[in-house]
């Protein structure tokens, strides 16, 4: 009996191994894809927003009063 269930907890492990992997993976790709956005963002915004941008285009660049 004692043999099974360390069969048992092993098999567990191995399976909880590999979904903390795809999950570490997923999130790892959630932060690359932020970063990615927050660059292209960047970029126009060092700019001053030039019309031809698509942040100007899509009059999505921050207004003051």
């Amino acid at each position: 009996m004692p043999r099974r269930m360390f069969f048992m907890s092993v098999q567990f492990l191995t399976v909880a191994s590999k979904f903390m992997r795809i999950f570490n993976l997923v999130c790892l790709m959630l932060l690359i894809a932020h970063w990615n956005g927050c660059l292209q963002w960047l970029v126009p915004m060092l700019q001053d927003f030039p019309p031809d941008s698509w942040a100007a285009l899509e009059e999505l660049q921050v207004r003051s009063c």
